[in-house]
């Protein structure tokens, strides 16, 4: 690591992988890179007003870190936030191990995504706009749509050596015209609904309070009421903005799996798989969701190392 920065260890109780937590392609993934030349984690977090940029490697059951500027004495909070965001505590032995003892499909998933987590957002607003860029497209143009968000609609800092853009400002988005918010962005059909959204988030008719304290059944009722917001990027919100366990994003890698191991590749609806899944996986449907996915993922070079922050 870096000599220059405050440094802090992590101790993992449960098993928990780093690199293949953030290697997973889910959301909130997205805000971090893998720096190659100093080979940690690299992410930027605002603390108490304080922008820091935060550096991990794991080594075995200890997360090293280390964060900049050093003069920024916020190592608590710091842990605080870096806790809620991957859920180092979580232990999902006993569920895993439960379902791999009756499904040979799952027994296959549960040993390749051993240490997964699911992570957490900070910032709730900006995972609703994340969650209706992904309508459509790839992997890879999602995270050019968010970095050019954060170019465009951030505002720059300097932390250390690095000028970046923080989260993109939803006042700014709600201002903004269409048309060169499709152009600014590669938005293309996204840009009115991002736009749409973000002024509904200003006015106060879509509230991230409102959703903290909703049943998943309601949440999911209030958020599709607002256009652009459909049944999968619904779930992707109340997953990595709300840490709803319940919900089942449905894509077209989840739904071949789950056509092939448990309907025999018969024709069924997403609302027939859907219904299915949650019945299943019941609590814990959003776990195997993101396990499965990245399963069904293995083997394949689809990793994309972008950094959306500058």
């Amino acid at each position: 690591m870096l000599n220059r920065g405050n440094k802090f260890k992590i101790e993992l109780k449960a098993p928990f992988s780093l690199d293949k937590t953030l290697k997973s392609e889910q959301c909130p993934a997205d805000l971090w890179f893998f720096d190659e030349n100093q080979n940690y984690w690299v992410s930027y977090i605002p603390i108490e007003g304080c922008w820091v940029k935060v550096m991990l490697r794991q080594n075995q059951n200890i997360i090293d870190g280390e964060y900049l500027p050093k003069e920024c004495e916020i190592k608590e909070k710091l842990l605080e936030k870096l806790h809620y965001i991957f859920q180092f505590e979580d232990n999902h032995d006993n569920v895993l191990s439960a379902f791999s003892q009756k499904d040979d499909f799952l027994a296959k998933v549960v040993r390749y995504c051993r240490g997964l987590r699911i992570m957490r957002d900070l910032n709730k607003e900006y995972r609703i706009l994340e969650a209706i860029i992904t309508q459509n497209t790839s992997i890879r143009m999602i995270k050019i749509m968010q970095r050019l968000l954060f170019l465009n609609f951030g505002d720059m800092i300097q932390i250390g050596d690095d000028k970046i853009f923080t989260y993109p400002k939803i006042e700014k988005i709600a201002e903004e015209n269409v048309i060169d918010l499709k152009k600014k962005c590669k938005l293309g059909y996204r840009a009115q609904y991002v736009k749409d959204i973000a002024q509904q988030i200003l006015l106060g008719n879509l509230s991230s309070q409102k959703l903290e304290k909703m049943p998943t059944e309601e949440a999911k009722k209030y958020l599709m009421s607002f256009r652009g917001i459909g049944k999968k990027v619904s779930d992707l919100i109340l997953m990595y903005g709300f840490g709803k366990g319940d919900v089942f994003p449905l894509d077209i890698w989840i739904k071949k799996a789950i056509k092939r191991e448990y309907f025999e590749s018969q024709e069924v609806s997403e609302k027939e798989i859907y219904k299915w899944a949650r019945e299943y996986f019941k609590e814990h449907a959003s776990l195997f969701n993101l396990m499965i996915f990245l399963y069904e993922r293995r083997g394949e070079d689809r990793y994309y190392n972008y950094c959306v922050w500058r």
